[in-house]
This record gives C-alpha cells, structure tokens and sequence, in this order.
C-alpha cells in the first residue's frame, strides 16, 4: 500500500461533515450504490460502539472506507459475536494498491480485539471483481448465499 495513505477509525468526535462531504459517489462509481452520506445519520450510526466505520485517507482525500457491524447470535457459545462488513469501497483512482486489503485487515484485527470469531462479507455473485478480491484474502470459507431484501412500508 502506499506509505501516504492513513487508515481511520472514525469515531462519534470526529469531524463528521467533513467526512460526508468527503465521500462523493458521483467521484467513485456511477454504477456504485454508494449513496451521499447524511450527517446526521452518520452521526447516529457512529453512536453505536458496535458499529464501525474505517476511512482511508489520501493526504485530506477520502480514497477508501470500510462500514462493519458487530454481529449478536444467541447460539455457539464462545463463538457467537461476529462482525459483518456491510460496505468495502475504493475510489476508482485509488484501486489496486492495497487500501481495500489494508482496510479488511483492519477489520479484522479490531474483531479479533474485540474477541469476535468472525468476520463475514457478502457480495452479488455478478461483482466479479470483489469476489476475486476477497478469495484474494484466503477465506476460511466461502459460502454459496443469496441475499433476499423485503421493503417494508415505511418510506423514510
């Protein structure tokens, strides 16, 4: 990876307009399902200790971030606390050297820390290029899952 880059754990104190402004998906991907960050809401999503947002920084450009939260199950004592990566992107001018690598093995270690057994992430089975990056990362498993969403009728 590149020594100027600086990977972040962001927290509830840190500068969160600043970080929203930073995160502009019409300069990452147009066929991205990044959405414009909310201040308020990732102010409220930072509230909760068992959610985590990792950012990596280019000098003062956001080029990477990592969205990850602790996972609760009631079974498998010892093993039952696990993380789960909801989102892992790189600005297109800043794919392909290490800073997605860099920021799942940050996750990794802080799950570790926090004495989870696991860190999973999903992705579509079309997303070609992220399915040979996380095989890149030597899963412990890889698991033939489709993912199901239900809207409810709630429109906010």
């Amino acid at each position: 990876m590149n020594t100027s880059i600086v990977i972040k754990q962001e927290t509830v104190d840190s500068d969160i307009a600043t970080i929203c402004s930073g995160i502009r998906p019409d300069e990452w991907d147009t066929d991205n399902e990044m959405e414009s960050y909310d201040e308020t809401a990732l102010h409220e999503y930072l509230s909760h200790e068992d959610n985590i947002l990792l950012v990596a920084y280019d000098t003062d450009e956001i080029v990477g971030l990592l969205l990850a939260t602790k996972i609760y199950l009631p079974y498998a004592r010892g093993r039952s606390n696990w993380m789960y990566v909801d989102e892992l992107d790189t600005k297109p001018s800043h794919r392909r050297r290490g800073i997605a690598r860099s920021l799942m093995q940050r996750i990794i270690e802080i799950a570790r820390d926090r004495g989870m057994s696991e860190v999973y992430v999903a992705t579509e089975r079309d997303n070609t290029n992220a399915r040979v990056f996380y095989e890149s990362l030597h899963p412990a498993e890889t698991e033939p899952a489709i993912g199901y969403t239900y809207k409810t009728d709630r429109t906010t």
